[in-house]
């Protein structure tokens, strides 16, 4: 993306870039196929060993808790017992309800329904006329909806990253040292 065409700085046009990958991604699902919902994920995670033979599991309760985004992975360097309400338990997984304080789109479900959502309201004409709010995946995708998140994790983020704050490089690094076990994790 050229960030001159749209007046923001080279940062956000970064997040914009990633952002729209996300919906490129998005209405090739909901345009090119007629699943009831799809999975999303970026090129930085290791993927659990087993995810598709957990998936099924994941897909029932994704419908049963009736969610428009399901995190498959996200960052937190403690349990999410600690920080969100349990709303389900079931075949060794725990789905729980997260704030906006939860982030990561880097592994995530979500339904037919949602994908129109996001497809219609979330267009380059929205991010030029809210530029005081940010156009980023962790942003938009997972914050809006009914949404969860599932323990254990089905994915972690590598726990590097292109920034220049400390703080979040740690709290990157911090997340990947609690969430990786590269017994589980391809």
């Amino acid at each position: 993306i050229n960030a001159k065409d749209y007046n923001i700085d080279p940062h956000e046009a970064r997040n914009w870039s990633i952002m729209l990958s996300h919906l490129e991604n998005i209405k090739h699902f909901y345009y090119k196929t007629d699943a009831s919902h799809a999975v999303f994920c970026e090129d930085d995670i290791y993927i659990h060993k087993n995810f598709s033979n957990l998936l099924p599991v994941i897909i029932k309760n994704f419908k049963q808790l009736n969610l428009d985004v399901l995190l498959l992975s996200y960052l937190l360097p403690f349990h999410p017992e600690h920080c969100c309400d349990l709303i389900k338990e079931e075949s060794d997984f725990k789905y729980y309800k997260y704030g906006d304080d939860i982030w990561g789109a880097h592994l995530y479900l979500i339904s037919r329904a949602y994908a129109i959502y996001l497809i219609e309201k979330f267009t380059i004409e929205w991010a030029v006329n809210n530029l005081d709010k940010p156009f980023s995946p962790d942003w938009i995708l997972t914050k809006n909806g009914n949404r969860a998140l599932v323990w254990p994790v089905l994915g972690v983020e590598e726990g590097e990253i292109n920034s220049k704050d400390e703080g979040q490089k740690s709290f990157h690094e911090n997340c990947n040292k609690f969430l990786y076990n590269k017994d589980i994790y391809l």
